[in-house]
């Protein structure tokens, strides 16, 4: 772990301790917390949901309920840990809450129909990384090469596999498959024992930061556009994105990218009162502008793309929210502050 790995622990460190220090400074032990299953700690999941409680935590006496986040496994994780309430809240792929949802992969046969989104927090994007020194610029080039793929069951290894066939590679027998963590891959890349892997992931993301500033250049391989427009055309959970280079100075020079993507998602389950959700939603929107400088990836969302692209169905507490301020028509935030507060009342 390097130096600047370190420091962005301590960073993340301070930050939990200061929340949840000012917590109980300010309100003991008389509120309840309400936890966001996150992601590991290098992640944007883990950011995303310190975020959240970060902005929302200010105005826990007034809701009655204060939240911290939690580092977990992801996606999977998450949502078995909401379904059985372990947590109230977790952040998904878009992608993954539909495999819940319809009962497939490790859910197989077991639909969860009362999964409910919250808030479509950001865009992760699916990216190919890869040794700069591998002359891979494009899906063919990986013919022959050890690409990983992430472990089975997880939304990269799905994906893999349906792009690799889709550009003509033959996973059995084109390439060497490794299906290790996706967590792991950068080390592993860095120590040469695969050439690229695939990455579905929010940018800027400190895993791609370490690939790029280890010594050896790296490369983000786009996905070809045909491929882009014939995927999110059969996936309802995949839209195009595009991943602005400029975040990783160590890159091999590149452009903008035009990729595949999919949100990730702030979700909880449908009986989990509306009150409790109302409340986290309109203090994400109160407090939009705080919230977009939590981090570069929040930075990019539209305020009207939070109850956009959620696959599952809004929960009805926010639901409601965004209803009500598609009925505001003045964009500036504090002339809306006066309409929430009175929503906050009318709902309680």
């Amino acid at each position: 772990m390097n130096r600047k790995l370190n420091l962005f622990l301590l960073s993340q460190l301070i930050m939990l301790v200061a929340v949840l220090g000012w917590a109980g400074v300010c309100f003991g032990d008389k509120l309840p917390f309400l936890t966001i299953g996150t992601g590991n700690t290098t992640g944007v999941y883990y950011s995303a949901g310190h975020a959240v409680a970060k902005i929302y935590n200010p105005s826990a006496a007034e809701h009655g309920f204060l939240m911290d986040a939690e580092a977990s496994n992801g996606s999977v994780d998450n949502i078995n840990k909401v379904l059985d309430g372990t947590w109230a809240f977790g952040i998904a792929q878009a992608d993954m809450l539909f495999k819940a949802q319809e009962g497939l992969l490790s859910w197989q046969g077991t639909p969860h129909k009362n999964l409910r989104a919250v808030a479509a927090l950001y865009t992760e994007a699916v990216l190919f990384v890869t040794k700069e020194d591998q002359e891979i610029r494009t899906l063919a080039d990986l013919r022959g090469k050890t690409l990983n793929i992430g472990a089975p069951g997880s939304s990269d290894h799905e994906n893999a596999l349906y792009i690799l066939n889709s550009a003509g590679l033959d996973p059995q027998t084109d390439l060497t498959i490794k299906e290790e963590m996706t967590v792991d891959a950068s080390e592993l890349l860095e120590k040469g024992d695969i050439d690229a892997y695939i990455y579905t992931v929010g940018h800027p993301s400190l895993s791609i930061r370490e690939a790029a500033v280890s010594g050896r250049k790296i490369r983000l391989v786009p996905i070809d556009p045909p491929l882009v427009e014939e995927y999110a055309r059969k996936r309802s959970y995949l839209i195009k994105t595009r991943v602005n280079t400029a975040y990783y100075p160590g890159l091999e020079a590149q452009g903008d990218i035009d990729t595949l993507g999919t949100k990730a998602i702030l979700f909880t389950k449908a009986d989990t009162p509306a009150a409790t959700v109302t409340a986290v939603v309109s203090e994400l929107i109160d407090n939009f502008d705080r919230f977009r400088r939590q981090h570069p990836a929040l930075a990019e969302v539209a305020l009207d793309e939070l109850g956009r692209d959620t696959i599952v169905p809004l929960h009805p507490g926010a639901e409601a929210v965004f209803r009500l301020y598609g009925r505001v028509p003045d964009p500036v935030f504090h002339a809306r502050h006066q309409r929430w507060t009175q929503y906050r009342v009318e709902v309680r």
